[in-house]
């Protein structure tokens, strides 16, 4: 049969939006898969017929499936992505109709001016449908505990919960109240591996599923073996489940699964996320940029979908301020722009609110589009499992004060700003070791992070040695140095778990500050003592040192660090420390060099580190941003002194 021919759709009016619906013909499991499609409008009182709007995952491109289409004036096939045809399969009544509206039918997809009025309308479909189906789809062969029907039994004995013990306290963890809590029935179900399985779908990081759940009316998850549960149910389980300690997004924290682990919590705070904006819940803040980070984890095949998928959301109206982003910075979907265009317009409308946040981020040299400025972030790298590591995120500097930024951009790509240069890398941490001949990632990573760690804490008390000499106090802060490294490592790991983590989920179990203090107080001491003797490094070497430090210190805080730390693995290949020409001490993006400079922009919450162009008179490419201990809270910065830096 010849392929489907699609036929234009009418004009879109203020008020109607004209789309195509796709009805299944009934049937059973083994028989042909058939549909007929058909013109609708939709306006603000809602559809001219009562339809569902179907969320998936558009899975493997390389793998298809054909679909026989009955249009109203034409007949012909559509090749199908495996998983979508599965989808339909599955929801197909083997008895009666079915009406979906489904994207990759719905619209033309080799038309683009289409494509363009069918995704600014989406949110309006998706808002008016009775239902939208969220399909999970089948795993892989990886995934034995799969068991949707077992998964949502827990989940609603977690939502019973909720309803008739509300403000029950949060119970302690550990093996006795495991037992306790069997016990007395009221954690430890059976299914918890099973929901596990459940968030780790790729459903949950798939970025169009954000306007497509938070402008629903309903949603409900559905799997292939016809279990389902409603996605608002769902999330009110599970939130309760965690804060009080009954269930926990991963079983161990550890470091060998600190991969897996990130995957999974990104996959539950985008679905908490989605639920807060559905539910028309205030967040910290509405911002284009905010957004963006809040769902850096999600993925796209299309780049451009990084930004055009959150254009749904800013038609709400609690959105406000993102709408007004999308207004001042043309940012509707339009597939005919080119992606350096539409991001450098996202930089533009960030920068031109007064606030820099934009700038922060670890590693901005590794640019895939290296037509893009330096001050403008290369969004396809959002889609890996990297976290986002920005030091502003935190929401906890103000290195510039109350200052605003007014930026000018040029026609040549620069971005004209104010600020000061408070000083210049003098010297950098040692690169992170690989130990890239062992094979056994687990073990790898763990010797990688134990060897980078104590490194730093050697090279740090080097600089203690060389710029303060017997001074046992640092200059910015009057501190011990000690507290003034913890400072540093705390405030990196606090800058990579912004991305992942809500204040109120606790999925780890936290070291108190004193007991990882007076941990950094006791290995200090012994580290210090043998940063004059150092010998070449060796991986023998770095075992007798950490012995060393535990024998001063329990391997429970030791542990303890580590579990509360389950980003270290990424920081060191993605930061290093650093000191000043001053004799300052922070940490910076590992692509940074002696001689770099360390600036305080107007509108900048924390430092930035700089390199000067070829060209010199204050021209500067960005390398990323900074933590300068004793200068975050503008101790450092005015704003009189503040002279003219272009960024390329």
């Amino acid at each position: 049969m010849p392929d489907y021919q699609y036929e234009a759709l009418p004009n879109t009016t203020n008020s109607l939006y004209p789309t195509r619906l796709v009805t299944l013909c009934p049937g059973e499991r083994e028989d042909a898969l058939e549909c007929h499609i058909k013109f609708v409008q939709i306006n603000s009182n809602g559809p001219q017929i009562e339809y569902e709007a179907l969320s998936y995952c558009w899975g493997d491109r390389k793998d298809f499936a054909k679909l026989n289409v009955m249009g109203e004036n034409t007949t012909g096939d559509i090749s199908l992505h495996k998983n979508l045809y599965d989808a339909l399969i599955g929801l197909r009544n083997p008895t009666s109709e079915r009406t979906l509206w489904v994207d990759a039918i719905s619209i033309n997809q080799n038309d683009t001016h289409e494509k363009n009025v069918q995704v600014r309308a989406m949110h309006n479909i998706y808002r008016a449908a009775s239902n939208v189906i969220i399909w999970l789809g089948t795993p892989g062969p990886q995934s034995s505990k799969w068991n949707p029907k077992k998964a949502f039994l827990t989940v609603e004995e977690y939502f019973r919960l909720s309803q008739e013990k509300p403000a029950m306290a949060p119970w302690p963890r550990g093996t006795w109240y495991r037992f306790k809590r069997n016990f007395y029935g009221i954690a430890s179900f059976p299914g918890t591996d099973c929901i596990r399985e459940i968030l780790a779908c790729p459903w949950f990081r798939r970025i169009w599923i954000i306007q497509e759940v938070s402008c629903s009316k309903k949603a409900t998850i559905t799997c292939d073996d016809g279990s389902r549960i409603d996605f608002g149910r769902f999330i009110t389980a599970l939130r309760f489940a965690t804060t009080k300690n009954l269930f926990q997004i991963t079983i161990h924290v550890q470091i060998q699964n600190s991969g897996k682990y990130r995957e999974n919590v990104s996959s539950w705070t985008a679905a908490t996320q989605m639920d807060a904006i559905r539910n028309r819940a205030s967040s910290s803040s509405d911002r284009l940029l905010d957004y963006l980070n809040r769902f850096l984890g999600s993925q796209c095949s299309e780049p451009l979908d990084r930004i055009f998928a959150l254009y749904g959301i800013s038609e709400l109206p609690h959105e406000r301020c993102l709408a007004t982003a999308f207004k001042d910075g043309n940012l509707r979907p339009d597939y005919g722009k080119t992606l350096d265009e539409l991001y450098m317009a996202a930089a533009k409308t960030s920068m031109n609110s007064g606030n820099l946040d934009i700038l922060s981020r670890p590693i901005v040299k590794s640019h895939a589009l290296s037509r893009l400025p330096t001050w403008t972030p290369d969004w396809t790298l959002g889609s890996s499992t990297a976290t986002l590591g920005s030091l502003a995120a935190t929401g906890k500097y103000h290195a510039s004060g109350s200052s605003v930024a007014v930026p000018i951009f040029t026609r040549e790509g620069q971005c004209k700003l104010q600020g000061i240069i408070v000083s210049t890398i003098d010297s950098m941490g040692v690169p992170p070791y690989g130990f890239d001949n062992i094979r056994n990632v687990s073990l790898r990573n763990l010797l990688l992070i134990c060897g980078q760690s104590i490194e730093w804490a050697l090279q740090f008390a080097e600089w203690e040695s060389m710029y303060y000499g017997s001074s046992c106090k640092y200059s910015l802060s009057d501190e011990l140095f000690s507290d003034v490294y913890l400072s540093i490592v705390r405030a990196t790991r606090r800058s990579y778990e912004t991305q992942w983590f809500e204040p109120s989920l606790r999925t780890v179990e936290k070291i108190s500050d004193q007991e990882m203090l007076d941990f950094f107080r006791r290995g200090h001491e012994v580290l210090l003592a043998l940063a004059s003797v150092q010998s070449e490094k060796s991986l023998r070497n770095y075992w007798k040192l950490l012995v060393k430090v535990l024998k001063h210190s329990q391997w429970g805080k030791w542990r303890g660090i580590f579990a509360s730390g389950i980003h270290d693995d990424q920081i060191i290949t993605e930061r290093s420390i650093f000191a000043s020409g001053a004799g300052h001490f922070g940490v910076c993006p590992i692509d940074a060099a002696v001689g770099d400079k360390i600036a305080i922009l107007k509108g900048s919450r924390v430092p930035l580190i700089l390199r000067e162009t070829v060209s010199g008179d204050r021209n500067f490419t960005l390398i990323g941003d900074a933590y300068l201990h004793g200068i975050m809270q503008g101790e450092a910065f005015d704003e009189n002194a503040c002279v003219s830096i272009t960024l390329e």
